[in-house]
C-alpha cells in the first residue's frame, strides 16, 4: 500500500486531526483532546502504512494470518504516546490487575508456541506475539488515560468518520465502478459471479467486510443504549450498506446475528444465554428470521446464487488440505503464524477438488479453529475459547446488574466483535489478521478492564452494606 495516492491521504488525515486538536485547545479548552487521538488511531488503523521490517523473510516466505513483517506504523503509534504523556489514572486497573487468570492464560498461549520443538520458523511466531502484545498495550493505554466517556467519544468519533469513508469509497467502486479506488489500495478487483465486490481502504472485501461488522456492531449498541440514538440508528445503516456491498457472505450473516443478540440481550439481560428459555425465545426466531431475510430478499441471489457453491466447496477443500496434518500435532500445534511453512514442508497428500494445492499453500486456511488448531494446538484453542467466554460473562453480568445505560455500550459492543469473530471466523481467517485484530482486541480488552473494575467496585459496596 506505498503508494503517492494512500500517503497523501494519510498526510490529509493527519493534518484534518492535528486542526481538530488545536481547535478544540483554543476555543474549547474545557474539553479533553484524548478522545481524538482515539478517534485518530482509529481511522489511520483503516490504511496499515509504516515501515515495513521483513527480518529473515524478506525473500517470499508465506507463513500464517500475521504476515511476515514487523510493520511500525506512525499513525498508530503517535496517537498512543500521546495518550501516555496526557495523564495516568489507576482507580479501576488496580481493581483488574487482583485477576491473574487472563495473564497466565497468556503468558500459556505464547509460550507453547515460542518453545515448541515443532515450531519450524520461531521468528514467525515472534512477528505474531509482536502484534498480539502491541494490541494488547494499545488497548491498556487508553485505558489507563481515558476516562469512559472519552473513550466513547473516541470511538464514536472514529467509527463515523470511517463509515462514512468506507461507504464513500464502497459507492465509488463497485457501484460506479471507479476502479482508481482498488488500485490504490493495491486490492485486486474481486468479482463473485454476479457482481464486483467492494474494499474500501483495505487489501481484501473480507476483511473489509468483518471491519464493518464490528463498526455495525458499535452503532447498533449505541442505539439501544439511546446513546446518540437517531444518529446511531443512522451510522448502523451506513456501516450495514457498506457491509452489503462487500457480498461476504458469512460477515453479512455474523451482522444480522449480532443485530438480533444485542436486541435480545440489551431486552433481557438478564436471561441465560445458553438455556431452554433462550432458544425458544431467541435462538430458533432469530435462525428463522436470517434464513426468512435470505432466501425472501435481494440477498438470495448472493447467498444462493452466484459462484455459492463453487465458494463452499473451495472452503472445505481448504480445511481438509490442513486436518490431513492436524494430527501430527495435535496437542500444541507447529506454533503462531507458522501453519503455511508447516503445509509446505509436509504435505504429501492428493489436491482435493474445488481448491488447488498451489492456492491452500499460499493462503491461510479459511476457519479460524482449523488455523488455530495446527498453531496452538488443542490447549491453545481452549485457552482462546476461556478468554473469549470470559470476557463474555463479565459483559453479561455488567448488562445485568447494571441501571446505567451509557455504561453498557462497551460490554454489548465487546459482546458483539466477539460474536462475529466466531461466526466469520467460521470461512474466513481475517478475524485474525493485523488490522482485524488492531480492531476487536484493543475493544474487548477495554471492555474487559472496565467491567471486571465496575463487577469488583460493586462487590465492594455491596460488602459494606453488609457490614452496615
Amino acid at each position: 500500500m506505498e503508494n503517492n495516492y494512500v500517503f497523501l491521504l494519510y498526510v490529509f488525515v493527519w493534518l484534518i486531526f492535528i486542526l481538530r486538536i488545536i481547535y478544540v485547545s483554543i476555543f474549547q479548552p474545557h474539553k479533553s483532546i484524548r478522545y481524538l487521538l482515539l478517534s485518530c488511531y482509529i481511522v489511520s488503523s483503516a490504511f496499515l502504512l509504516g515501515k515495513e521490517i521483513y527480518g529473515p523473510f524478506e525473500d517470499g516466505h508465506i507463513l500464517g494470518s500475521l504476515g511476515r513483517a514487523y510493520i511500525i506504523g506512525g499513525l498508530q503509534i503517535i496517537p498512543m504516546l500521546l495518550l501516555m504523556i496526557t495523564r495516568t489514572k489507576t482507580e479501576i486497573s488496580q481493581n483488574y490487575i487482583q485477576k491473574k487468570t487472563p495473564v497466565i492464560l497468556l503468558l500459556i498461549l505464547l509460550g507453547i508456541s515460542v518453545f515448541n520443538p515443532y515450531n519450524l520458523m520461531p521468528q514467525a511466531t515472534y512477528i505474531a506475539i509482536f502484534y498480539i502484545l502491541s494490541f494488547i498495550l494499545f488497548g491498556y493505554i487508553i485505558f489507563r488515560t481515558m476516562e469512559y466517556e472519552e473513550i466513547i467519544n473516541g470511538l464514536w468519533d472514529g467509527l463515523c468518520i470511517l463509515a462514512v469513508i468506507e461507504l464513500f469509497l464502497a459507492i465509488l467502486f463497485p457501484v460506479l465502478d471507479v476502479t482508481l479506488i482498488p488500485n490504490i489500495f493495491n486490492s485486486p478487483i474481486f468479482d463473485d459471479g454476479l457482481r464486483r465486490r467492494a474494499s474500501g481502504t483495505f487489501i481484501h472485501p473480507n476483511l473489509f467486510a468483518s471491519i464493518m461488522s464490528y463498526i455495525v456492531s458499535f452503532f447498533f449498541a449505541c442505539y439501544l443504549c439511546d446513546y446518540k440514538k437517531k444518529k446511531a440508528l443512522l451510522f448502523t445503516i451506513i456501516a450495514f450498506c457498506a457491509l452489503l456491498l462487500t457480498l461476504s457472505r458469512s460477515a453479512i450473516i455474523a451482522a444480522m446475528v449480532i443485530l438480533c443478540l444485542l436486541f435480545f440481550i440489551s431486552k433481557y439481560p438478564h436471561i441465560k444465554l445458553i438455556s431452554a428459555k433462550t432458544i425458544f425465545q431467541f435462538i430458533l426466531p432469530s435462525f428463522i428470521l436470517i434464513i426468512g431475510i435470505i432466501l425472501f430478499t435481494p440477498l438470495r441471489d448472493y447467498f444462493i446464487g452466484a459462484n455459492a457453491d463453487a465458494m463452499l466447496d473451495a472452503r472445505q477443500a481448504h480445511n481438509l488440505y490442513y486436518l490431513t496434518l492436524m494430527p501430527n500435532h495435535p496437542i500444541i500445534g507447529v506454533g503462531l503464524n507458522t501453519h503455511i511453512e508447516y503445509f509446505n514442508q509436509f504435505y504429501m497428500g492428493i489436491e482435493f477438488e474445488g481448491l488447488s494445492l498451489d492456492f491452500a499453500s499460499t493462503n491461510p486456511v479459511h476457519n479460524i479453529y482449523v488455523l488455530l488448531m495446527m498453531e496452538v494446538g488443542i490447549i491453545g484453542l481452549i485457552i482462546f475459547f476461556i478468554l473469549m467466554f470470559r470476557n463474555i460473562s463479565a459483559s453479561k453480568k455488567m448488562l445485568s446488574i447494571n441501571p446505567n445505560l451509557e455504561d453498557n455500550i462497551l460490554p454489548l459492543t465487546s459482546i458483539a466483535c466477539i460474536i462475529a469473530v466466531f461466526v466469520h471466523g467460521m470461512s474466513d481467517y481475517t478475524v485474525l489478521s493485523i488490522q482485524n485484530m488492531m480492531f476487536w482486541v484493543p475493544i474487548c480488552l477495554i471492555a474487559n478492564f472496565i467491567n471486571q473494575g465496575n463487577l469488583n467496585s460493586l462487590s465492594t459496596e455491596m460488602n459494606d452494606v453488609e457490614d452496615e
